[in-house]
């Protein structure tokens, strides 16, 4: 996984307005923020390149399953989990 950034993510100080810059090899935030000086860097964007989320799913799950009540969301949630998990319902 690279660790370069695919864009940033800029604000217009006065109107909200959100703009981004791709990283391109020409456009940098400084270059940005120079020719638009009322903007303020809100985040770098990265590729999405998901790691393992086995463990952090089965932890959700664990914390659903050891609830006191389990209501009609909790149990959609539980199954979506295990069915992401690869478990049987």
């Amino acid at each position: 996984m690279s660790n370069e950034p695919v864009a940033w993510v800029f604000q217009h100080e006065e109107t909200g307005r959100m703009s981004y810059v791709s990283n391109d090899g020409m456009n940098t935030p400084a270059l940005f923020l120079n020719m638009n000086p009322r903007y303020t860097m809100v985040c770098t964007l990265y590729n999405n390149t998901a790691p393992d989320d086995t463990a952090l799913l089965r932890q959700a799950l664990e914390a659903l399953e050891g609830a006191d009540e389990i209501d009609c969301d909790m149990r959609d949630a539980i199954n979506a989990l295990r069915e992401r998990l690869g478990e049987k319902k």
